[in-house]
């Protein structure tokens, strides 16, 4: 009986010594209180079998109680050294990460502040070529402008120019005409004095050979070889005529 209590109280030690205080403490306290009393009943039956009391049987007795709880303890202070070195590990995972993260971060910054420098320099140029195309418009415009006011000022002198080369034409034409008009106006003075004249002289020449006016002249016969007396040309003037015709009176 004593030897199975001994069996069964190293049984209980050694799980006290294997599970200590993990998770709920009941089974712990149970565990050692089960210990402690086996304990106490081998120490007893050693007692009374006369047997020494030996130092090695302490831990049969106190056990369940101290050892236990300082067994449980030690477990639970590496069970807790054990997490604390996992939750290091896992913060240095993390920090890994974070700072694998923040290189990115800092790698896409870079990429950013590059692409964001791109950017203005592809802004800058597309303002030097807006700015460009707009001087270059601004400078086709006013060309167009004055080439249209070079065109106008072209043709309203073209037009002033036609007027008055059709007013001069005009005019020119109006002095012709006035001239002509004139001519003839000579013209026709001049047929008019010459038929007076003639006419004049006719009466004259009919006077001179004794033929009232208003008669039928007579027709005389010029015999071959005898000159014919001189006739004066109708464009004499009244002088010439008057004095060859004193003359003939005479």
């Amino acid at each position: 009986m004593a030897g199975l209590q001994r069996i069964l109280q190293r049984a209980l030690s050694g799980l006290l010594l294997r599970t200590g205080t993990r998770g709920s403490p009941w089974p712990t306290l149970i565990t050692a209180a089960a210990s402690f009393f086996l304990g106490k009943e081998v120490l007893r039956d050693d007692h009374a079998h006369g047997k020494k009391w030996n130092v090695l049987n302490v831990p049969n007795a106190i056990l369940g109680l101290g050892g236990t709880a300082a067994a449980g303890g030690l477990f639970r202070g590496q069970e807790k050294l054990e997490t604390a070195l996992a939750n290091v590990s896992t913060a240095k995972d993390l920090l890994s990460a974070k700072e694998l993260e923040l290189m990115q971060a800092k790698q896409a910054l870079v990429e950013t502040q590059s692409s964001v420098r791109e950017l203005q320099e592809h802004l800058e140029n597309q303002k030097a070529s807006f700015l460009a195309m707009l001087i270059i418009l601004t400078i086709c415009v006013i060309g167009m402008a004055v080439a249209c006011l070079c065109q106008k000022l072209h043709y309203n002198q073209r037009r002033h120019k036609m007027a008055a080369d059709h007013s001069l034409e005009r005019e020119r034409a109006m002095k012709e005409r006035i001239r002509q008009q004139a001519a003839a106006m000579e013209e026709h003075k001049a047929s008019l004095h010459k038929s007076h004249e003639e006419r004049r002289f006719q009466q004259q020449m009919e006077s001179m050979r004794g033929i009232p006016p208003g008669h039928q002249p007579l027709i005389f016969t010029i015999p071959p070889g005898v000159m014919p007396p001189p006739v004066v040309p109708a464009f004499c003037d009244s002088t010439n005529r008057s004095q060859s015709s004193e003359r003939s009176r005479g």
